[in-house]
């Protein structure tokens, strides 16, 4: 436990300078250090990411288009039509640039709930990474407030001592006073 305290004493002393001049609160110092932490900054980075596959499983949904083009270009005259036969009357054309293209569409009438299920996991890893995110917020603010808590009370067990040995000071003014007009009571 001692670890976190001591973590995020070091993430906030680019703030003692600040402190010198005036006093930090402790909701500035939970907004200062959610907005620099990297740990948080992966916890973004991981509800964004199970974010997007769960778009990603909504879209495989649907159909799925693609398409492809290809050319080429040969140095000799190739066949750009089918070959249906081999009589002479039927010799394919040939050419020196060769273009291909081709589209696809596939969808898929039955997947025995695959999809479903895909998309049932992805939405269950996005909640996770929701959670994840705001577990890792309120750690961060616990060892802030833990910090800052440790620090007030420092100060104020530092303000005490120094009120301490401010009266022990003024008590041995006090008895020296008293010793030089000889009020003092003498001892064995």
């Amino acid at each position: 436990m001692r670890g976190p305290v001591v973590a995020a004493a070091l993430a906030l002393l680019p703030l003692a300078a600040l402190a010198q001049n005036s006093p930090l609160h402790l909701a500035t110092a939970v907004d200062r250090i959610l907005e620099v932490h990297p740990q948080l900054d992966v916890a973004w980075a991981r509800q964004a990411e199970s974010s997007a596959a769960v778009g990603e499983a909504r879209v495989s949904r649907g159909p799925v288009v693609s398409a492809r083009l290809s050319g080429l270009q040969y140095d000799d005259p190739m066949a750009v039509s089918p070959i249906h036969g081999f009589a002479p009357d039927q010799l394919p054309g040939f050419d020196e640039t060769l273009l291909q293209g081709a589209i696809d569409i596939g969808f898929t009438l039955f997947d025995s709930g695959e999809r479903k299920a895909r998309l049932r996991q992805a939405e269950e890893l996005e909640r996770e990474s929701v959670a994840g995110l705001s577990e890792t917020r309120q750690q961060l603010v616990a060892r802030v407030v833990l910090a800052f808590v440790d620090v007030q009370t420092r100060a104020e067990v530092l303000a005490a001592e120094r009120g301490r040995l401010e009266a022990l000071a003024r008590e041995r003014q006090r008895a020296a006073l008293r010793l030089e007009a000889g009020k003092a009571p003498e001892l064995e």
